[in-house]
C-alpha cells in the first residue's frame, strides 16, 4: 500500500511537471503568468533542491511578469526597461525549462526504483505458504479484538466504582421562594445613575476637549481673550475665488469684508490717505487674503486703492491676480534707479485698484525695509492714492512688520478660528498694550458661523416675483 501511494504521487508530480512544461513552451503563453502552488513537494525523494530551484524560478517569473505589465501601462513595448525585462523572462523562462526537465529525470528514476522495490516484495510474499498468510492475518484479528474487549472490560469496571463512591455534595435546607419585587437591581437606583451619567458623561467629555484644544475656538472666545478692538469676522470661502469681493457680488463673505471696511473707516476717522497694514502671527492665517479683499472692498467705493505687497521673504500676490513677478517693491528700495511708476502695476480686478508686488526675493529683506526710499514711497503714494494697503510678513515668524510701524496709520491683525493657537492672544496684548502697532484692530478669519439671516438676505433675488 505504501508503495501504491507513492506511486501515485509521484504520478501527480509528473502530470504537474508536464503540464507546467507544456504552458512554457506553448507561445501564447509567452508572457503569461505560470500557475504557481500547483502542489509540487518539496521533500518527494532526493528532487528537493530541485524542486526548491523550480518554485523559485517560477516566483521570479511571475515578479518579471507583474513588473512588465505594471510599465506597459505607462510604456510601449519599445521601452528599453522593457526590453530588458523581456530578456530576463527569456533567460527565466529557459532555466525554469531546464529545472522542470531535471525534476522529470528524477521522478522517473524515482518511479522506476519504486516499482522496482514493489516487484521485490511481492515476489517475497508470495514464497509465504498461502495457510500461514491466512493463519497470521487471523491471529492479528484475534490479539486486536482480545487487546479492545479489555480495554472495555477496565473501563466498565472503573466507572461502576466511581458511581458506587459518589457522595452527594448539598442538600436540600430550605424550599426556593420568590417575592413580587425584584431584589436586584434597584429601579430607582438604575435611573438615578442612568440620569447622573447622561449628565456627566457629555459635560466631562466638552471639558476634556476644552482642555486639550489649543485653538481660537469661535468669536466670542477671542473677544474675551484680546484687549484690542475687534474689528469684524470673515466667513470660510468655499467659492474656490480668492478674491470674494466684487462687484456686483453680494455673498456673506464679501458683505463681511464690507462690514470691516465699515469698521475701519471708523477707526479712521476722516484721515487723508491711511496706510492699513494687514498682519497675522503665523503663516496660513488668512492675512493675504483679507488684505487683498479690503483693498478691493475700498476700490468699489470708486476710490483710488494701492495694495503694496511688503511680505517680501514669501510673496504670494501671484496666487491671488496674475502679475510680473520680475518687478517690484525689492527692485525699488535696493537700486535708485527704479522710479515709482515701474513697480506700479493693474489689478485687473477692478480699474480704481493698483498693486506693487514684492518682486524678486532679497537676501536683506530686513535691511530694505529700514531704508529712507520705503517712506519716500509711501508720501508719493499718499499723494496718489485714498488708500494703501500693505501686506506685511506675520509679526510672529520675523520681524519686518515691527519696522512698518514708521510708516502704519492703523494695523489689522489676522487670526483664525480652529487654526489660530490661543497663545496668539497674549501677543496681541502685548503689541496693543506696548504700542507696537499703531492704532491695533483683530479680525477673526475662517468662521463657519454665518447666521441664517445673513443667508437669506444675501440670496439672489427672484425676478419672477413682483
Amino acid at each position: 500500500s505504501e508503495y501504491n501511494k507513492k506511486l501515485a504521487e509521484i504520478e501527480t508530480q509528473l502530470n504537474l511537471a508536464n503540464y507546467i512544461e507544456s504552458h512554457i513552451k506553448d507561445s501564447r503563453n509567452q508572457y503569461s503568468l505560470i500557475p504557481a502552488n500547483l502542489g509540487l513537494q518539496e521533500n518527494l525523494g532526493s528532487n528537493n533542491n530541485q524542486n526548491n530551484s523550480l518554485v523559485n524560478s517560477i516566483a521570479d517569473y511571475n515578479t518579471a511578469i507583474l513588473e512588465r505589465m505594471k510599465l506597459l501601462r505607462t510604456t510601449n513595448d519599445e521601452n528599453p526597461v522593457i526590453t530588458q525585462i523581456e530578456e530576463q523572462l527569456k533567460s527565466l523562462r529557459s532555466n525554469i525549462l531546464t529545472s522542470i526537465s531535471n525534476l522529470l529525470n528524477g521522478l522517473k528514476i524515482a518511479k522506476n526504483d519504486l516499482k522496482g522495490k514493489e516487484a521485490q516484495f511481492a515476489s517475497k510474499i508470495n514464497k509465504v505458504p498461502t495457510q500461514e498468510r491466512k493463519y497470521i492475518e487471523i491471529k492479528r484479528q484475534q490479539e486486536i479484538k482480545q487487546a479492545l474487549f479489555v480495554f472495555l472490560l477496565q473501563k466498565r469496571e472503573e466507572n461502576a466504582l466511581s458511581l458506587a463512591s459518589a457522595v452527594p455534595t448539598a442538600k436540600t435546607l430550605d424550599t426556593a421562594y420568590s417575592s413580587v419585587e425584584p431584589v436586584s437591581p434597584k429601579i430607582i437606583i438604575v435611573l438615578a445613575l442612568i440620569l447622573a451619567f447622561t449628565l456627566l458623561f457629555p459635560i466631562t467629555i466638552i471639558y476634556i476637549q476644552e482642555l486639550l484644544n489649543n485653538k481660537i475656538i469661535d468669536k466670542k472666545e477671542l473677544k474675551r481673550l484680546i484687549n484690542a478692538p475687534f474689528l469684524g469676522s470673515i466667513g470660510v470661502n468655499r467659492d474656490g475665488d480668492k478674491v470674494v469681493v466684487r462687484e456686483g457680488k453680494t455673498s456673506a463673505t464679501a458683505e463681511m469684508f464690507r462690514m470691516l471696511r465699515s469698521n475701519l473707516q471708523f477707526m479712521l476717522g476722516g484721515k487723508k490717505s491711511p496706510v492699513i497694514l494687514v498682519t497675522s502671527s503665523i503663516g496660513g492665517e488668512g492675512k493675504s487674503f483679507t488684505a487683498i479683499n479690503l483693498a478691493m472692498s475700498f476700490a468699489l467705493l470708486n476710490k483710488k486703492t494701492i495694495f503694496v505687497e511688503l511680505d517680501i521673504r514669501k510673496p504670494i500676490l501671484g496666487e491671488y491676480i496674475h502679475i510680473d513677478k520680475n518687478k517690484g517693491v525689492s527692485l525699488y528700495l535696493s537700486d535708485p534707479n527704479y522710479k515709482i511708476e515701474d513697480i506700479i502695476v493693474p489689478s485687473g480686478l477692478s480699474k480704481s485698484l493698483k498693486v506693487i508686488p514684492a518682486g524678486p526675493v532679497p537676501p536683506n529683506p530686513a535691511e530694505l525695509l529700514m531704508s529712507s526710499r520705503l517712506e519716500e514711497l509711501i508720501t508719493e503714494l499718499k499723494k496718489e492714492f485714498d488708500y494703501i494697503i500693505i501686506d506685511s510678513a506675520p509679526i510672529g515668524v520675523v520681524s519686518d512688520t515691527y519696522l512698518l510701524n514708521r510708516i502704519v496709520d492703523n494695523s489689522v491683525y489676522v487670526s483664525r478660528q480652529g487654526y489660530s493657537p490661543k497663545d496668539v492672544t497674549e501677543l496681541i496684548n502685548e503689541i496693543y498694550e506696548n504700542h507696537k502697532l499703531n492704532n491695533l484692530g483683530v479680525v477673526l478669519n475662517g468662521v463657519d458661523d454665518i447666521s441664517a439671516y445673513g443667508n437669506g438676505y444675501y440670496a439672489k433675488p427672484d425676478n419672477n416675483k413682483k
